[in-house]
């Protein structure tokens, strides 16, 4: 495996939020909760941190 010479600059803060959203899509989509209302509390809780953002 060869690695790359030069690394590529990227934003390490916008990389730490897309990875963030990434994750509670992925909780959200693929439904974790088996409760729905443990999902509705997790789809509002997602809306507030979506909203303080």
């Amino acid at each position: 495996m060869e690695l790359r010479k030069e690394q590529w600059d990227y934003d390490k803060e916008l990389y730490k939020q897309r990875n963030r959203v990434e994750r509670l899509s992925r909780r959200v989509f693929t439904r974790f909760d088996m409760l729905d209302l443990i999902f509705l509390a997790f789809i509002y809780f997602a809306i507030i941190l979506d909203a303080l953002m």
